[in-house]
């Protein structure tokens, strides 16, 4: 509470110097903006969004730029409007080929006897994987593909470490926007890196300097980054925002102070105004040096749709898919059940709540499994006659014997 107080206020103290400091801008000429100037601006500018949807797809690109990858292997769509949040999600990934009689155990829920019985050797296999995540402003339900989904409220946010709406795109463009069920704790450090919440860290200092082309302000700076009352990242960085788009991000190089490297450097593109005096980038390319090798992990964004104050709530409501296992952890709380043994329910042929399995899945799994259960029958019958035949076989050959 006290460090949400004392953001608010530091930008209530930004705002004053700006509006004594703005009438003298014209005067300065070439002189850089003053902090207090590029945090009101970009506040202003996003006040004016009371509703966002976009989808990105994000394509990974080798050093050379030689390999691009036809298909994005994440594709997401982020709606925001109030407190109300839609989050779509498709990730394309390459694993081992896998057998035919693998994929009949993955649909039918059975286990393969080891790993090497679920691939086979040959070039890798696509995988995609479908999630979707809405939150109505009373209920959170997340589908994972179309046999799993839970239930999350307000209530249980402890449950969950980190947030379930934190679009990549925008924390790299520097945009802030709430996630109404993570802790006050995260949404803090999640805050402490984005736009224009970083310069109230204090030291950063603003410099005119063109970077691609464009007319920008550079701002250097120190800043921290505390989750839990601990030091999650310490960094420095350059950021170079474009003055005559409202300060929107061109570039952005952060150095992890700790270990004294470069962390990262964001590159953005084809700026385009969303609404007007609002402009956001339609491309983002991260150059990724964290894991500390020579070459860094290149990856593009691209916004390919967006859709700005015209939004209906009924875009936040998703039904649940049919047939599918749902961990209800609201009602796991209410009954005071722990975490670790949650309440499940199963969903019906309409997507309907209910405690148990629905009888249509007790049908499919007995019609798929009829013919085995008369196959095994059939065989233990004609084991038992053979077996007694011949008992009768060796009893009469022993009394022939005797005789």
């Amino acid at each position: 509470m006290f460090t949400d107080l004392f953001r608010r206020l530091s930008i209530a103290a930004f705002s004053l110097l700006a509006a004594l400091t703005i009438p003298r801008a014209a005067a300065r000429g070439a002189q850089a903006a003053t902090l207090a100037e590029i945090a009101v601006r970009i506040q202003k500018s996003r006040e004016q969004v009371e509703s966002f949807g976009f989808t990105v797809e994000r394509y990974g690109i080798s050093r050379s730029g030689a390999s691009r990858v036809v298909e994005p292997s994440e594709t997401e769509t982020f709606i925001f409007k109030g407190p109300l949040r839609y989050l779509e999600r498709t990730r394309v990934t390459n694993g081992p080929r896998r057998t035919e009689s693998a994929a009949v155990q993955e649909k039918t829920g059975t286990n393969g006897s080891s790993a090497a019985s679920r691939a086979s050797s040959g070039p890798p296999e696509q995988v995609r994987t479908h999630e979707t995540r809405a939150f109505d402003g009373r209920q959170l339900r997340f589908i994972l593909g179309d046999r799993l989904a839970e239930i999350h409220s307000p209530k249980t946010r402890d449950i969950v470490v980190g947030s379930r709406f934190d679009p990549y795109y925008l924390k790299l463009i520097g945009w802030f926007v709430p996630d109404p069920l993570a802790t006050s704790a995260f949404e803090d450090a999640r805050r402490a890196g984005c736009l224009p919440d970083v310069f109230t860290s204090g030291g950063y200092t603003a410099v005119r300097d063109a970077c691609s082309g464009r007319q920008c302000t550079r701002v250097d700076g120190e800043y921290r980054i505390i989750l839990d009352g601990k030091e999650f990242f310490h960094g420095t960085e350059k950021l170079w925002l474009d003055d005559e788009r409202c300060f929107c991000l061109v570039k952005r190089e952060v150095t992890n102070a700790r270990a004294r490297r470069l962390e990262c450097i964001i590159e953005t593109d084809s700026p385009i105004a969303i609404i007007d005096g609002c402009w956001v980038p339609k491309i983002c390319r991260v150059f990724d040096y964290s894991s500390g090798a020579s070459e860094p992990k290149v990856t593009e964004l691209r916004l390919t749709s967006w859709r700005v104050n015209n939004h209906t709530d009924q875009q936040f409501s998703v039904s649940l898919p049919p047939y599918a296992r749902v961990t209800d952890l609201p009602e796991t709380l209410e009954r005071g059940i722990s975490f670790s043994t949650p309440v499940v329910k199963y969903t019906d042929g309409n997507g309907n709540l209910l405690d148990e399995p629905p009888e249509e899945v007790f049908k499919g799994r007995r019609a798929r499994y009829n013919h085995w259960i008369i196959a095994a029958t059939l065989t233990c019958a004609v084991g038992f006659l053979c077996w007694r035949h011949r008992r009768r076989q060796r009893a009469a050959r022993a009394s022939g014997g005797t005789v």
